[in-house]
């Protein structure tokens, strides 16, 4: 980052924020959930004021959701939909869970934060929390040389018997920039421009199209409000605008702008619910700002109710069934053929045999035996002894 950008780190505890959503949304006049787009560009308004800085100078470089992952399987809980509008605004959400949640939580958002502000030498840490256990990570990132920025509540939590909750004093006392938030919703009414920038849509008891200026909540990546300056355009009326889709193409589209006839590039991450909803012709409602880039493009697009056709087309005429065929006449079994008559078997040949002649047998000579002749014994010879 060169020196003349102030880098911004924005960190957030989910179970926190999700009952100061469900308490916006359900149980205050507004009946409007919060947008974390508006809340972020409010409080970097508001430290760029505080330090005497120019609002594009400040850039947000990091920014991380951590939320308990168990949460979304109970009925009736919204902390999913606060979970959605992070994931759409680009925000790094990491999921958490096990026995003891909630400290896992706040260790989770402490080491994600201290661990970015050494590493990538943020200047500023946005952290919307509320717990007094927050302080101490408040003096440490404080020594490790980053103001720290806390927006401050007061809410109502009917899972603890509808008690007031409100943002730790402890933890408001070691922060440079506390900035009270929700004593600006109940003092400044919901009727000021910087109270209706908080909200995704416009609060209930408002008027329909406000003539003071509102200040256009800016995307979380890097992003600032768009001016006729810089856009190099004549000025555009107030948010919210009205368009209509001209084209989408894959993640991304571009939509007509009813008050100059242009076409505005939208991002997916910029449409409010699914895109693949968005067809060429359908009517939005969007508001103005600037891309990372510093271009003009549309933000928070949301689509409005389609018109219908006065007098529905007529139906098709039925088409009259085809007469039924009659069915083909049973074809007469074929005769079965005579079965071929047996051979009969071919008569023996007879076999001459002819007589074998009679062999007359042949006389054999005697033969005459000549005597053995007689074998006369050898004499022993006498043993002489000498006595």
């Amino acid at each position: 980052m060169g020196t003349n950008i102030t880098t911004i780190g924005v960190y957030i505890d989910g179970d926190f924020y999700s009952r100061v959503f469900m308490h916006y949304l359900q149980r205050h006049a507004a009946s409007a959930p919060l947008s974390l787009a508006g809340l972020v560009s409010h409080c970097r308004s508001a430290y760029a004021r505080f330090a005497g800085l120019e609002l594009g100078v400040c850039r947000v470089v990091a920014s991380r959701y951590i939320c308990n992952r168990d949460t979304d399987s109970k009925p009736g809980f919204t902390s999913n939909l606060a979970e959605r509008d992070a994931r759409r605004q680009g925000f790094w959400v990491q999921e958490v869970g096990g026995p003891r949640v909630n400290r896992t939580m706040e260790v989770t958002v402490a080491l994600e934060a201290l661990e970015d502000t050494l590493q990538r030498k943020l200047d500023v840490v946005l952290l919307i929390a509320g717990d007094s256990s927050y302080a101490v990570l408040a003096r440490k990132l404080a020594a490790a040389g980053a103001a720290v920025v806390v927006p401050a509540f007061d809410v109502s939590d009917p899972a603890r018997g509808g008690r007031k909750e409100r943002t730790s004093p402890a933890l408001l006392e070691e922060v440079a920039l506390p900035l009270p938030l929700g004593r600006l919703i109940e003092t400044a009414g919901l009727d000021d421009p910087q109270v209706r920038g908080l909200f995704m849509r416009r609060p209930q008891g408002t008027e329909a199209r406000p003539k003071v200026a509102v200040a256009t909540p800016a995307p979380v990546r890097e992003s600032k409000p768009a001016t006729a300056a810089e856009s190099g355009q004549q000025s555009a009326p107030d948010n919210p605008l009205w368009g209509t889709v001209a084209d989408v193409r894959g993640r991304m589209g571009f939509l007509r702008e009813d008050w100059n006839g242009r076409k505005l590039f939208f991002h997916h991450t910029a449409v409010q619910g699914d895109l693949g909803l968005l067809k060429p012709g359908n009517r939005v409602e969007y508001d103005r700002g600037l891309d990372p880039r510093e271009r003009p493009c549309a933000m928070n697009v949301r689509l409005l109710e389609q018109p219908t056709s006065e007098s529905p087309p007529d139906p098709a005429p039925e088409a009259e069934p085809a007469p039924e065929a009659e069915p083909a006449p049973e074809a007469e079994p074929a005769p079965e053929p005579d079965p071929a008559p047996e051979p009969e078997p071919a008569p023996e040949a007879e076999l001459e045999t002819e007589p074998v002649p009679e062999l007359e047998p042949e006389s054999v000579p005697e033969l005459e035996l000549e005597p053995e002749p007689e074998i006369v014994p050898e004499p022993e010879p006498e043993i002489y002894s000498d006595k």
